[in-house]
């Protein structure tokens, strides 16, 4: 299967194993049965990790051998900042919910990493399967200290069914990336006894008692974090800043709203937003954010400029591989109608910025005017300067969406360059893209593109059928719709293209 010019990074992802390896407790002094039980637990002896608890005055990490894990204790001042719940609509759960969840996730994860270590050969896979389970072992057994779990009870005296537990999404202050966090109460409490974040890159932070604990080698200090609320408001001001430089605005959270006249099931966070413009006028208008901020491409919110009339507005950014960053503004202005459906006002217009310096504006007239449209920036004719990909059409199951991509001339401006189902994977290395389509059950066509003369042009095709007998009959078409048929393998000529 073609696997769109992605390279594996078998290095990082066997970090990532090795991170988990190095799961500490730390010690802690509370009442009522809360004390954080004083113990290391056993890491692989072949990973050479080494629990390092620091010294509460040193905020260097210790422990300078590479797969070190190290716990620092944290001051009451600091982590009072950090046991705040920040989440205003949380979900409730149970401990048992949450060890699923956890045993879940880390099983998922360490799938995905014990496969790319034995294809890579870093182990066999008898070998990379078992110092999985090992690692997985010694992170469940890290996180059940820190709740303090002794045989039934949870933090002392309390039963696990006594102790509430809420989950939500928050994000970390530097990079805005999202973690999992899970607040645990215990009968009559307002604050959390322990909270514990995931990340979904597989770093695991908890705090309980004025420390904190983490599989994250480099780990000095818990991250800081905020919630949805705070978010979303960056997300609105994010975008503000390049589509209308000059102004200030103040924001307000107003409430959490149920919005299926925007996004069907759209749970909204609700603000309030005054904008100033640098003449001094003003206008307020309402802003709606999805609360599940972080999925997908969907980096978008609604502006409810008058009654009904609404701008979707939506924020991308992209750096070349000579360093330069790019962030686009779109928005596409539209008016809710009584059935529930909306009708466009117009395509898409987009302000721009390269390292921050304002380029001029454009438009693009999309002519779909989809409930769903997104767009992706990426660099799709590999020049290493950004095109525009819009994504419309109903998601399902299986396709249901179309790509157009529109590529950047030289003289600045946006042209169609062609519709792809769904969104087209990238061969950076052999400068070419891939669409993926399904013919039925075991039958699979893809397709393979190359930008000329401003066009996107099919360069050939590959069908692969699975038989009854577990073969796979490959037809391979090349771009004058010559067919060559091969069973179970293809030649090494055809290697480059579909491999």
């Amino acid at each position: 299967m073609v696997m769109g010019g992605s390279r594996n990074r078998v290095a990082q992802a066997v970090a990532c194993v090795l991170a988990l390896a190095g799961a500490t407790a730390c010690a802690g002094t509370g009442e009522q049965g809360g004390t954080l039980p004083k113990r290391t637990f056993a890491v692989s002896e072949a990973l050479k990790t080494q629990a390092v608890l620091n010294d509460p005055k040193d905020s260097r990490v210790q422990g300078e051998q590479e797969g070190h894990a190290a716990s620092r204790m944290i001051s009451a001042s600091e982590y009072s900042t950090v046991t705040q719940m920040h989440n205003l609509h949380g979900y409730p759960e149970t401990m048992e919910d949450f060890f699923d969840s956890l045993e879940w996730y880390l099983k998922t994860r360490g799938e995905s990493l014990y496969t790319e270590s034995s294809e890579a050969g870093q182990n066999s896979g008898e070998e990379a399967s078992a110092l999985w389970e090992e690692e997985y072992q010694n992170t469940v057994e890290a996180v059940q200290g820190l709740l303090g779990m002794q045989g039934e009870f949870y933090f002392g005296a309390y039963r696990e069914e006594e102790i509430s537990v809420v989950s939500n999404r928050v994000y970390d202050d530097i990079r805005g990336d999202e973690y999992r966090q899970y607040g645990f109460f215990l009968p009559d409490q307002p604050q959390p006894e322990a909270q514990i974040y995931i990340s979904a890159n597989g770093l695991i932070y908890g705090g309980k008692e004025g420390c904190f604990w983490s599989n994250d080698s480099q780990a000095a200090q818990m991250p800081g974090f905020h919630s949805c609320v705070e978010e979303g408001k960056r997300r609105i001001l994010d975008y503000l800043e390049i589509a209308s430089p000059g102004c200030t605005y103040e924001i307000a959270y107003k409430g959490l709203e149920r919005k299926d006249e925007l996004e069907q099931y759209m749970q909204a966070l609700h603000y309030f937003v005054r904008e100033k413009t640098a003449d001094g006028e003003s206008r307020t208008w309402e802003a709606y954010v999805e609360k599940g901020l972080n999925h997908g491409y969907n980096d978008c919110y609604y502006a409810e400029l008058e009654e009904n009339s609404y701008e979707k507005r939506q924020l991308c950014t992209w750096k070349s591989e000579d360093g330069h960053f790019y962030s686009f503004a779109f928005s596409i202005a539209f008016q809710t109608e009584e059935d529930g459906g909306w009708r466009s006002q117009g395509g898409w217009k987009a302000a721009m910025l390269k390292d921050g310096i304002s380029w001029e504006p454009f438009y693009l007239d999309t002519e779909s005017y989809d409930w769903h449209e997104e767009m992706v920036v990426d660099d799709y004719n590999f020049d290493n300067i950004p095109d525009v990909a819009n994504v419309w059409g109903m998601p399902a199951n299986w396709g249901g969406r179309s790509t157009t991509i529109y590529v950047r001339g030289e003289e600045g401006e946006y042209h169609n360059a062609g519709t792809f189902p769904d969104i087209p994977d990238r061969a950076a290395d052999i400068r070419t893209l891939y669409d993926f389509s399904r013919g039925g059950y075991g039958h699979y066509f893809q397709h393979a593109y190359q930008y000329r003369d401003g066009r996107f042009e099919c360069i050939g095709s590959l069908e692969e059928k699975f038989t009854d007998d577990d073969s796979v009959v490959y037809t391979v078409r090349d771009e004058a719709g010559n067919e060559e048929v091969y069973r179970d393998e293809l030649p090494e000529k055809w290697k480059e293209l579909w491999y």
